[in-house]
């Protein structure tokens, strides 16, 4: 295992890309190739690849997987990847993929979180991991997801130092078990990552001064899989250390990630990459009033060699799930889109399809017909919606969106939820708390902003013109 890492990694370097494990992109940057982009974050497509709402050629891309070469079609939606493109970013020079937790599952809850009822949260090797709409599950229902099962985690962290997935798979074997993650204490007998104790006496170590592991350090660590020794306690078969990405002045970057120490909307890190905004930064499903630690966003920008990366476009992700509950409108199996509620969702092949009308089993999208009434999971990923689950039921006559306010004009009785246009009577539309008590027209519209969850209900469903029954606000 180590030969093979060891030099991998320094093609890698060749590369402009950092060591194995650069990916979880909670490095600091150092000097790199002007003319060669960075692009941090999750697949969205593999085939051609897209990361970041970038389309890119793969025909002759280097691939590394775990350290070993791949082909790009080894690679995941929802794995997070960093890659070297051409100046126009339409084509990967080289793209890596690293997990940043493999092993047993613990302490996993579905019970969800008073802002998030679908968030699952679980620790791998004593590290916190949450989920949010846009994580991805594969090999598992998530609701199945239980103690002990193995998985591999790919994320990115947030804030408070949490692993937020994009990408959990349920594995039956593993030959190794593995961390990435900063050092945060040190001594004679190893390290601490997090709650994690790490006797490293033994290890190969890669990458440190005599001193070995020392704290602040980020690091990857290999267990055997008979090398938990107790609870959040493991002996390291091999520790490397991993040294920053390599970025240039003037370096183009695109990296996407959740808004940590933040200080001002002038200076704050994504992914832990330095950020800074200006008067000329645009701003795009929100503005600057959004950044505040904790947000995901994806930031488009240029280095500067004092300022860190000089953003010119930040994209607001909503990490809450999107739902629709009303009659399908139009199927398009070709395309394998799903219209409903004047929104069109994509369906993948992760997508989950469950029949409770008529327990058809297997159920597909080849099985919906015009007007079956669905309610549909998903979360938006730029510009395009993504059904995480369909489920057909018995036809009613209520329908229910929930999303983002994408705007609104309360003096023409107008708002839309992700774009999609709803109207508003006096008489007939009442305004409620998250909790389903009622509140003022005034506090709702006080309250709303660009960006603010909420529900819409029609009672007595018609068409999406029809004025809407109740709007709740969900935060």
């Amino acid at each position: 295992m180590s030969a093979s890492r060891t030099y991998l990694s320094g093609v890698c370097l060749a590369l402009g890309l950092s060591l194995t494990g650069c990916d979880t992109g909670d490095s600091l940057p150092r000097a790199g190739d002007p003319d060669r982009p960075l692009i941090i974050g999750a697949v969205q497509h593999v085939g051609s690849i897209q990361v970041n709402d970038q389309q890119l050629t793969t025909g002759n891309s280097q691939v590394t997987i775990e350290g070993s070469f791949a082909e790009v079609s080894e690679l995941r939606p929802g794995q997070r990847v960093i890659m070297s493109t051409d100046s126009s970013q339409t084509i990967a020079i080289a793209i890596q993929y690293d997990a940043n937790l493999l092993g047993p599952a613990a302490n996993v809850s579905l019970a969800g979180d008073s802002e998030d009822p679908d968030q699952i949260s679980l620790e791998i090797l004593g590290q916190p991991v949450i989920t949010d709409a846009m994580t991805i599950v594969q090999g598992a229902a998530p609701e199945t997801i239980e103690n002990d099962q193995l998985l591999e985690i790919s994320g990115t962290r947030n804030a408070d130092g949490i692993l937020v997935a994009s990408y959990i798979a349920v594995h039956g074997s593993m030959d190794y078990f593995k961390v990435i993650g900063e050092v945060t204490a040190s001594d004679s007998s190893g390290f601490q990552i997090g709650d994690l104790a790490v006797d490293s006496r033994n290890a190969l170590l890669f990458g440190f001064g005599i001193a070995g592991p020392t704290t602040g350090d980020l690091v990857t660590t290999f267990i055997e899989t008979d090398g938990i020794t107790g609870p959040d306690a493991v002996v390291a078969e091999e520790v490397q250390r991993i040294p920053g990405i390599r970025i240039a002045p003037d370096q183009h970057v695109r990296v996407q990630g959740y808004i940590g120490t933040f200080n001002s909307p002038e200076n704050f890190r994504v992914a832990n990459v330095p950020i800074t905004t200006d008067d000329e930064t645009q701003y795009v499903n929100g503005d600057v009033d959004a950044l505040a630690n904790n947000r995901k966003v994806l930031v488009r920008g240029t280095i500067d060699p004092v300022a860190g990366l000089l953003a010119q476009q930040i994209d607001i992700y909503h990490t809450r799930s999107i739902r629709v509950s009303a009659p399908v409108t139009a199927i398009d199996e070709a395309e394998q889109t799903i219209d409903i509620l004047g929104l069109s969702f994509d369906v993948r092949a992760l997508t989950r399809f469950d029949d409770k009308r008529d327990d058809t089993d297997p159920f597909g999208l080849g099985d919906l017909q015009s007007s079956d009434y669905l309610r549909v999971r998903g979360y938006a990923d730029g510009d395009v919606l993504y059904a995480q689950r369909v489920r057909r039921e018995d036809t009613r006559d209520r329908a229910r969106l929930q999303g983002p306010v994408t705007a609104f004009d309360f003096d023409a009785d107008e708002i839309s939820i992700l774009g999609q246009p709803l109207s508003l009577q006096d008489g007939v539309t009442v305004f409620e708390e998250a909790d389903g008590s009622a509140i003022s027209r005034t506090e709702f519209i006080n309250r709303t902003a660009r960006g603010v969850f909420i529900r819409a209900h029609w009672d007595h469903f018609g068409a999406s013109t029809d004025p809407v029954d109740a709007l709740r606000l969900i935060e």
